[in-house]
């Protein structure tokens, strides 16, 4: 009884030195991947994956990776089989198909994910309804627009990024100063800086209190 009891501790302390050691890999993976070391990154990930072809994270880390390096299919892939092993990142892959200009891809992903009632990121809606604007379907983006319009976020980058759509979106429809006045309710000088070279305001480049706004 003993010896069982023993072995059982053993096996349990062994899966215990297993599970730190690929915790540490990961965070290993996402250091690199924030220093920008892409392909150092996708080198650890490569030998982390076959051996623990379950773990979602480590695809959702390599399609990061990927994406990073602009090698957006490679990187559409690793977000597929990470959301297929963990449905937590079912949304993680539509900042992808916004660059691919995947709109129906994008609509498929997130419309179910809005009729559920959840609280949505404001990149998710904003993707969302570009989406129906590009496929003309302008009824429809207005009813995502004034949905983000209405969601109030506790994080302040949440915020500011919802502002930073919603400025945009009103550039739809032609309505510069309902632009200049949402850009003017986000805090971090980040987003607004973005807008001033962002071909989505493009039509403000000459406007001397949008350059005022994003300097």
């Amino acid at each position: 009884m003993r010896k069982f009891v023993l072995m059982a501790f053993c096996m349990v302390l062994i899966g215990q030195i297993c599970f730190a050691a690929d915790t540490l890999v990961l965070e290993k993976a996402r250091e690199l991947i924030s220093r920008q070391q892409y392909d150092l990154a996708i080198a650890i990930l490569q030998n982390y994956i076959p051996e623990n072809p379950n773990y979602a994270e480590g695809y959702l880390l390599m399609a990061q990776a990927y994406h990073w390096k602009k090698e957006l299919y490679k990187s559409k892939a690793f977000y597929t089989q990470a959301a297929a092993l963990n449905n937590q990142y079912r949304l993680a892959i539509v900042p992808l198909l916004d660059e691919l200009k995947d709109w129906e891809g994008i609509i498929d992903i997130v419309e179910p994910e809005m009729r559920t009632g959840n609280k949505l990121e404001p990149s998710a809606l904003g993707a969302l309804a570009t989406s129906y604007r590009q496929l003309e379907q302008k009824k429809k983006a207005a009813e995502i627009v004034e949905k983000l319009s209405e969601t109030t976020y506790a994080d302040q980058d949440d915020e500011d990024y919802k502002n930073y759509i919603l400025a945009y979106a009103r550039l739809w429809d032609g309505d510069k100063d309902g632009a200049k006045a949402k850009l003017k309710l986000i805090k971090n000088s980040a987003y607004r800086q973005y807008a001033r070279t962002h071909e989505k305001f493009s039509v403000l480049f000459q406007d001397p209190e949008f350059l005022e706004i994003t300097r």
